[in-house]
């Protein structure tokens, strides 16, 4: 089995309330757009037995049930003690490490494939994110990031509590499809697929590092 191995220091970062996201996915809506993105998910992991899988901002590691069907090794990377704790107990995902998706403590080519799920909507810049995901990711490694999509009755709606006030969406950028797919394409990703859930709310897009086959 493959030894990931960090470099730098770790970065203080601002974290999520475990608590609160795991309780909106034990709600019924909850319950029923969780079903919505792992099936989503599912059809878009391309790391099987054997591979090594960075899901950058883990949070609670809710998805990891699905990231690692199958067969892959999960390191869960956040910027929060707590949420990484909620990831190793909950999620059992073994290797977390305290980080940020801007500066990643991983050797260049370390992973089979790279998932980041909601995290660039909360970044002031999501193109060093992507940078250092091509950096960490093996030739014809890929990439996929699921994001809120702005042009969606659930964009809509967040964006509107976000002007009011709510602290979750305040400071939250919305992105398009268009917007993603522009994003890794300039970072250098190619063969690009998307896909959505919920009424077109939750999208997805993977792209290919370029390298053989």
């Amino acid at each position: 089995m493959r030894r990931v191995r960090p470099h730098g220091r770790r970065i203080e970062a601002a974290g999520l309330d475990p608590e609160a996201y795991e309780a909106w996915f034990a709600s019924p809506l909850g319950r029923l757009a969780g079903r919505a993105e792992k099936r989503l998910i599912a059809g878009f992991m391309a790391a099987g037995p054997g591979g090594l899988l960075l899901d950058g901002g883990c949070g609670t590691g809710h998805f990891a049930d699905v990231l690692g069907a199958g067969g892959a090794r999960i390191v869960g990377l956040d910027g929060s003690l707590e949420a990484l704790g909620y990831a190793r107990a909950k999620a059992r995902i073994r290797d977390v490490v305290r980080g940020r998706v801007e500066c990643l403590p991983f050797l260049p080519g370390a992973f089979d494939q790279v998932v980041l799920l909601t995290v660039l909507e909360f970044l002031g810049d999501p193109r060093p994110a992507l940078a250092e995901a091509y950096r960490v990711l093996k030739p014809s490694g890929r990439l996929v990031v699921g994001w809120l999509e702005r042009r969606s009755p659930w964009g809509a709606y967040r964006r509107f509590r976000g002007l009011l006030g709510h602290s979750s969406w305040r400071r939250t950028r919305f992105f398009s499809r268009a917007e993603i797919e522009a994003l890794l394409a300039r970072a250098g990703f190619e063969g690009l697929r998307t896909g959505s859930a919920l009424l077109g709310s939750f999208g997805l897009v993977s792209g290919r590092k370029p390298g053989p086959a």
